[in-house]
């Protein structure tokens, strides 16, 4: 049997698939919505909830040793078509992969599923980033797109999942370089990301100062040379 840690839990969900599956033993819930809460401590009366994903210590200690699957449907907001889709640069800091890893890494879990938007694989530094997080502390990751449809229910709802396996011979050994092809050391791959949004952002808006610049040069010549004539 495989112990479960469940991230992000809402009313339960991966846990409730497991319960059917069988071979599962769901050891904590994670999630602060108070709705949701009511809803699990009702269903799963005998379950712990963890009201902060960033309580790790907490998580490891309640979770015990040997965990056998961490499951995340960790907040789609950042990525979804119906919001802004501000990314990694989530302006409510609703971009909690990071703090996802940070379990992950912690737990040590055989498996890891991931669940988002559909969005979340074209997002800029939404799975591209998740996958080599993964990767840089040692799971191979496959990723794909399911349908609500491909299981019987009467509606599309495109989710990308994400299920990793823990790869026992050795963490990969991931270079990261700066735009000088200077090999980065000690920063995270979210941490690079999002100087990488930013700088992206930034030389977007200087382009764009720039050219306004250029355009208003080239009007007043074309002016001065109008008037000369």
């Amino acid at each position: 049997m495989l112990t479960h840690v469940d991230l992000f839990s809402g009313i339960g969900g991966f846990a409730l698939g497991f319960r059917w599956a069988g071979g599962f033993d769901t050891k904590l819930f994670c999630d602060n919505d108070f709705f949701a809460t009511q809803v699990l401590n009702k269903n799963f009366p005998s379950i712990p909830v963890i009201d902060d994903v960033k309580q790790i210590e907490e998580i490891r200690n309640t979770a015990g040793p040997n965990v056998g699957v961490v499951t995340a449907g960790f907040p789609c907001q950042p990525w979804s078509v119906a919001g802004k889709r501000e990314g990694v640069e989530d302006s409510k800091n609703r971009d909690l992969w990071p703090q996802t890893l940070a379990v992950v890494e912690a737990l040590s879990p055989r498996f890891f599923l991931g669940e988002n938007v559909s969005g979340f694989v074209n997002a800029e530094m939404g799975l591209s980033r998740t996958v080599t997080d993964l990767a840089g502390i040692g799971y191979q990751a496959v990723t794909f797109i399911l349908p609500a449809a491909a299981v019987g229910l009467p509606h599309r709802r495109d989710r990308c999942w994400i299920l990793a396996h823990a790869n026992s011979h050795s963490k990969s050994k991931l270079t990261k370089y700066d735009k000088t092809g200077q090999p980065i050391s000690n920063v995270g791959y979210s941490e690079y990301a999002r100087s990488l949004a930013t700088a992206k952002r930034r030389g977007t808006a200087e382009t764009s100062h720039d050219n306004s610049q250029g355009t208003e040069a080239s009007s007043k010549s074309e002016g001065t040379s109008r008037s000369e004539n």
